[in-house]
């Protein structure tokens, strides 16, 4: 099973993707559909704490890419 959701941040695409595993929810992000990250190590209880993780280190990810000069 899973789930996906997509918002704008600061000007950038963002598309979050939580997946169901035996031994709880990993998630995926995609930001402008180039710049990625995988969490496969800390496993969450449910999608939506999944998605709402992947959101959220998508959005810190922006924000430090921002600050070298990334568009």
């Amino acid at each position: 099973m899973s789930e996906r959701r997509e918002e704008t941040y600061r000007k950038h695409r963002i598309a979050a993707e939580a997946t169901q595993t035996p031994a709880g929810w990993c998630w995926s992000y995609l930001v402008d559909g180039r710049v990625q990250r995988v969490s496969k190590v800390r496993l969450l209880p449910s999608g939506e704490a999944a998605l709402l993780d992947a959101l959220a280190c998508a959005r810190a990810r922006i924000d430090e890419l921002e600050r070298t000069g990334w568009r």
